[in-house]
């Protein structure tokens, strides 16, 4: 009986942290966080070859797709 209101209680929370990772998955979205992978990847390649108007570029998205997010939550 203590046993399976443990497991009972555990398998609520458990249900819960993935509703409440879903419903957050719904407002963050994997896109935008790749998009920022990509385009720091990208300004990182610019600073190396000395390419001011790629990594000034890109890091502008960034911080747009920063915006984004911060936005979103």
């Amino acid at each position: 009986s203590g046993l399976l209101r443990i497991v009972a209680r555990c398998r609520g929370l458990l249900v819960s942290g993935i509703w409440g990772c879903r419903r957050m998955m719904g407002k963050l979205r994997p896109q935008i966080f790749l998009a920022i992978l990509v385009l720091g990847g990208l300004a990182w390649v610019g600073i190396l070859h000395d390419l001011p108007e790629v990594a000034t570029g890109t890091i502008g998205g960034v911080i747009a797709l920063g915006m984004k997010v911060l936005e979103a939550e």
